[in-house]
């Protein structure tokens, strides 16, 4: 494996000890004088720090007295491409603007082992940005998209402040909850108890809407905006109104009056106020809400002069 040890075993017989001789692919003889080779006494051949250039044929010469003998081992070097750690992205054509590791320039560095540092980021900073590594095995590439935000903020609501809202059964209920922030905040709307799934609808702004509305979608409704770098709250109390004042009498439409006499007209305005109480039985409380009708008579005096 490329760079790594290697190691050549040539095992010799003879009735005289004999001497062994290793010759390089380029026909030179091996000696355990330099750092890259060792020869142990058993004529074990050590590769150290093994590169591309040192594959090819290694030749093991056993010679004594009587005679000699040889045998050729093929070396191959495998090499492998190098690997990147990091989030790959999708690809893009690119600028071939080319910093070497290592490189020192101006609120730029590129480290040696790879990493960019970037000072002073600018808006004009983003880019595709191509990590490349080579060695003799081959070349790996990791692509990241560098996106620089013009401003960072934390959610705001824009939405005119809203503590209550009324409306009658069977209206559509419209709650707006706009918000602006960098990155775009997350619209999260927190609903009361009992109210119905299937009928609300969030659009895109962050505005809530539920049609035809009951009695059971009172109460308070939250809506929360959150990002990387804050959050925001806004609590709206919904008052659903069940029977709507009704008039029951009005004058005319066309009342007739004569100059310098006084004229009255009446509206009669039925309501029905809902009034709970509590009732004791044997120390257990029962609570009776009545819906009682109440009429209000208003009268309007008018006196046309000549």
């Amino acid at each position: 494996m490329y760079g790594e040890s290697a190691s050549l075993k040539c095992s010799v017989k003879g009735e005289v000890n004999p001497h062994i001789l290793w010759i390089s692919p380029t026909n030179r003889a091996i000696t355990s004088a330099s750092d890259k080779y060792l020869i142990h006494n058993d004529g074990t051949l050590f590769i150290h720090n093994v590169q591309r250039f040192d594959g090819g044929n290694y030749t093991c010469l056993a010679r004594n007295s009587a005679g000699q003998d040889k045998k050729v081992y093929r070396l191959e070097i495998l090499v492998s491409p190098p690997a990147i750690n990091g989030l790959r992205g999708s690809t893009n054509s690119l600028k071939n603007v080319v910093l070497p590791a290592p490189y020192y320039g101006a609120g730029m560095t590129v480290h040696r082992n790879g990493t960019l540092d970037i000072q002073s980021l600018k808006v004009t900073d983003a880019a595709f940005l191509t990590c490349i590594a080579q060695n003799e095995g081959g070349e790996a590439k990791l692509i990241i998209q560098l996106d620089v935000l013009d401003t960072i903020e934390k959610p705001r609501l824009r939405s005119p402040k809203m503590e209550s809202l009324s409306l009658t059964v069977g209206r559509t209920l419209t709650l707006n909850c706009s918000v602006e922030g960098s990155p775009a905040p997350q619209v999260t709307w927190v609903l009361p108890g009992g109210t119905r799934a299937g009928r609300y609808t969030v659009l895109q702004n962050g505005t809530l809407s539920i049609q035809q509305a009951s009695v059971y979608d009172r109460g308070s409704y939250t809506c929360r905006t959150a990002n990387e770098y804050g959050s925001s709250l806004l609590t709206i109390s919904v008052i659903i109104i069940a029977y709507p004042p009704r008039i029951t009498s009005s004058p005319a439409a066309t009342t007739y009056a004569r100059r310098g006499v006084a004229v009255q007209l009446n509206c009669v305005v039925l309501l029905l106020c809902v009034r709970k109480s509590q009732h004791y039985f044997d120390r257990t409380i029962m609570s009776i809400t009545a819906y009682i009708p109440s009429v209000y008579e208003v009268l309007l005096n008018l006196s046309i002069k000549a």
